[in-house]
């Protein structure tokens, strides 16, 4: 069997675990088990953007899917050092959403011992 990753999930990842390894300001990796939360937010298509309704976050079912977007982040942390191994994650929740109005697209994750 042969794995894959599309080129722009591995920049993607190489351009997170930078991020992460900033974050993380060489402290040791985590040993045990550990729980993942992420929010990734994706840009508003023009079909969703109104000058004077309000524009709440909503569910985004495009393409990456919400768990190939936790696998990427799950592998950036690993190699930002962040923990040994992603097997030591024990718990991870993903929510995958538009922005709202007043915010910009981003990945945001909380890794808690």
């Amino acid at each position: 069997m042969r794995l894959y990753t599309p080129t722009k999930t591995a920049h993607w990842e190489g351009t997170a675990c930078v991020v992460f390894r900033d974050a993380w300001r060489g402290a040791p990796p985590l040993d045990g088990a550990v729980e993942l939360e992420v929010v990734a937010l994706f840009p508003r298509p023009k079909r969703m953007l109104w000058k004077t309704k309000p524009m709440p976050r909503e569910p985004y079912l495009g393409k990456p899917d919400a768990s190939n977007v936790l696998k990427a982040v799950e592998d950036a942390l690993e190699k930002a050092g962040c923990y040994r191994d992603d097997k030591q994650v024990w718990r991870a929740t993903i929510e995958s959403v538009y922005c709202s109005g007043d915010e910009s697209p981003r990945v945001w994750a909380c890794l808690r011992w």
